[in-house]
């Protein structure tokens, strides 16, 4: 990173220098200034081109080459970072005395230099005293023994928590917290945080390895699944893409309940984008987003009582109202409030299907990280008692359980549902419930919907991207009548589980320990790496077939005896959890580099998926892949679909309108619900404010 960043400053120090001169050019700070900057730059130019040239020998478990390295680091030590001391504390006295140009861009050069400065001496100071705290040779701490036989259990849970709290505040205020961050949260919900965290990375302080290690091992890994999903297709023909997929089954356009299920989630998912409010709004149409929200709230938003938490502007609401094309009638209610137990949700009426529609917000704030951290099981026997479903001997994701808790509690203390549905006069009595999530909503969402399930007996359920770590196979598998969940593509959350996670770190591991060439080329591959059929030439060329003897596998055979200490200790049992229901996969079939102005949404390129049915255990390992964040984000998740279902022939177009252009009432009569006609109770949108406006307490 330091040859990216060094050429930078270099031209910074140019422009600076020959545009803006102090007023007493001998003055001895400016010379001192003047001086050690130009030195330092030159030597960290030097000292950076040998640690590139030394570093690159050798393997990741061969040190032997790379012993020129300690020397250069101990320069850089001992001689590089105190100049950078002198040059900051002289850079403070110089600035004020800078005399610039009459254009800002030259009055913000000296101050910007000098800051880059001060954060690349704190962050060392930061780097090395992380370094000295994992050492494990203090003669006073007896002798090799590791942090955790030292120190004890309880003294790295208390550091690992004081980390996290600290990253949140830091996230928090680096971002204006924008995205959350001002809840502290219970002190249970950061130690069980730290719990998973200090158990995941313990190593007893004995793991020779840094991130470039893991980013070599990381690639490795990918060619080593690229090369079994080649081999995979060579067998199959000349199959243009192949999956690792349990009983796959691809969905049929001649056959009405696949139609049918595309149908429905193609409807959906715009819902469950819709409650993700101005943020995502803004990010998905950058240059006219703004003024589109403006134009929402002047125009179309009257009832403010149907919102809870809303910002002062009322943005939310009017992006909830502008993605999903709806009237505020057709908004019941929105909560926008945000904790680590607290998720937004809004109530949408659905007439074009008929449903009253409870669609839940994933992951967007620093809290709701924190809640998708929270990976120990929780049972479900206690929760299948109070709700009236079979919870007994089936566990679930801690977090997503407390949070649809929550929304349950809310939905009682407002009484919208009853007073929609259930009330003598409600004027939505005839409609289906739905509920809907993507992400962390997703989970939420099935937990919600298990917990509503006795009282709404037709209830419906369409996590979009769940979670893998969230619930145990019989009830993922018991909830497929009434459940169906979307996703897409090497999208990486509903792989995540902390089985998984377990895996895939292990396998990264053993990788390196395979690796028989310098880290270099192999993280040089990620970016001109095979393709094709000389995946598996290339794969035998950078790994061993085992792992040779080395010191590194020594390492690896303790920590793995640490983690198995590790489980002991916390007494854990190792739940395997699932994403829940029918699983409709997405997998891209074609690509190409350029599709026009019809590609804009999938970063100007044009992709093929196919929609196939697959098992709940088929996505036990973590895929690694360019796309596996990126398949992850709703408006993507929901373009997919809704680009599928277009091509299947289905009016995928949002909006909730009682009559339609051509007076159909939408799709609902494929799951049984009746079309045509207008909704008892309802004459007007005015009569629907109104019932609205009670909703609140």
């Amino acid at each position: 990173m330091s040859l990216f960043v060094i050429p930078a400053r270099v031209l910074q120090s140019l422009i600076l220098f020959s545009s803006c001169l102090p007023d007493d050019m001998s003055s001895t700070p400016s010379l001192v200034y003047l001086a050690t900057t130009a030195t330092y730059l030159l030597s960290s130019v030097i000292l950076e081109l040998c640690t590139l040239r030394f570093a690159s020998m050798g393997s990741p478990t061969n040190c032997d080459p790379r012993d020129a390295v300690a020397t250069i680091v101990k320069a850089k030590t001992l001689f590089m970072y105190p100049l950078l001391a002198v040059n900051v504390v002289f850079g403070c006295v110089v600035v004020s005395q800078v005399r610039c140009g009459p254009t800002v861009f030259f009055r913000l050069l000296p101050p910007a230099l000098l800051i880059t400065q001060v954060f690349e001496l704190l962050s060392s100071i930061c780097c090395y005293y992380s370094l000295i705290g994992r050492r494990t040779d203090d003669p006073h701490l007896g002798g090799g023994m590791g942090a955790r036989s030292r120190l004890g259990v309880e003294h790295l849970d208390s550091k690992w928590e004081k980390r996290c709290r600290f990253l949140c505040k830091c996230s928090g205020f680096f971002t204006c917290f924008l995205f959350g961050g001002t809840d502290e949260g219970g002190n249970n919900d950061f130690a069980m945080v730290a719990r998973v965290l200090s158990d995941y990375f313990e190593d007893d302080g004995n793991l020779d390895i840094v991130p470039s290690d893991v980013a070599a091992g990381l690639i490795c890994l990918r060619h080593v699944q690229k090369a079994k999903e080649w081999g995979g297709r060579n067998s199959r023909r000349g199959a243009k893409y192949w999956y690792r997929v349990a009983n796959k089954t691809v969905l049929d356009p001649s056959t009405p309940s696949d139609v049918s299920a595309l149908d429905e989630v193609a409807r959906f998912a715009r819902h469950a984008l819709a409650i993700y409010t101005w943020m995502l709004y803004v990010y998905m149409d950058p240059l006219c987003g703004t003024c589109k929200l403006c134009s929402v709230r002047c125009c179309r938003m009257h009832a403010k009582k149907k919102y809870s938490g809303e910002t002062c502007c009322s943005l939310h609401g009017a992006a909830l109202l502008a993605q999903a094309k709806l009237d505020e009638s057709e908004l019941a209610y929105a909560h926008f409030g945000n904790s680590i137990v607290e998720n937004p949700y809004c109530i949408i009426i659905d007439h074009k299907w008929r449903s009253v529609v409870v669609s839940i917000r994933g992951t967007l704030s620093l809290e709701d990280c924190i809640t998708d951290a929270l990976t120990e099981t929780v049972h479900l026997e206690e929760l299948g008692r109070r709700w009236g479903f079979d919870g007994k001997g089936e566990y679930a994701h801690h977090g997503m359980v407390t949070s649809s808790e929550w929304i349950r509690s809310d939905l009682d203390k407002h009484k919208t549902l009853d007073k929609l549905m259930l009330e003598e006069n409600a004027p939505f009595r005839d409609y289906q419930l739905r509920v809907v999530g993507h992400s962390l909503g997703a989970g939420c969402s099935l937990f919600l919907a298990l917990m509503l399930r006795n009282k709404f007996p037709n209830l419906r359920c369409l996590p979009f991207s769940p979670p893998g770590g969230l619930v145990s196979i019989r009830t993922a598998k018991a909830v497929s009548p009434w459940t169906t969940s979307c996703i897409l593509n090497t999208d990486i959350v509903p792989r995540l589980s902390l089985e998984s996670m377990e895996h895939l770190r292990d396998e990264t591991l053993e990788l390196i320990s395979r690796i028989k060439v310098n880290k270099m080329r192999v993280l040089k591959s990620a970016m001109l790496g095979p393709n094709g059929s000389d995946r598996q030439d290339f794969v035998d060329e950078i790994l061993h077939r085992s792992p040779p003897p080395s010191e590194f596998l020594a390492q690896l055979e303790h920590f793995k005896e640490v983690q198995r200490r590790v489980r002991d200790e916390r007494g854990r049992v190792d739940v395997s959890l699932y994403p829940p229901g029918r699983i409709i996969h997405f997998v891209k079939t074609e690509e190409s580099k350029w599709c026009g102005r019809s590609g804009k949404w999938c970063g100007g390129r044009k992709r093929e998926y196919t929609p196939m049915w697959c098992d709940n255990d088929a996505f036990t390992e973590i895929v690694i892949s360019p796309s596996m964040a990126l398949d992850h984000f709703p408006d993507r998740v929901c373009c997919t679909i809704e680009g599928v279902a277009k091509g299947w022939g289905i009016d995928v177009s949002p909006g909730s309108k009682l009559h339609s252009g051509d007076g159909s009432e939408g799709s609902g009569e494929h799951w049984g619900q009746q079309s045509g006609g207008n909704p008892r109770g309802l004459e007007s949108p005015t009569q629907t404010d109104k019932l609205m406006e009670q909703n609140v307490v």
